[in-house]
């Protein structure tokens, strides 16, 4: 799937993402969509 933010997509020189998640179940630092990178995963 492609989310993309029409308003976003015309300024020149930004770049921008979407992430979802559907189903499942995860624990600790990884039990919410928490976009950081403190959680050193991969």
């Amino acid at each position: 799937m492609h989310i993309q933010a029409p308003a976003l997509a015309s300024l020149p020189r930004i770049r921008h993402a979407f992430f979802t998640r559907r189903g499942g179940v995860s624990e600790g630092i990884y039990a919410t969509l928490n976009g950081g990178i403190g959680s050193s995963d991969e």
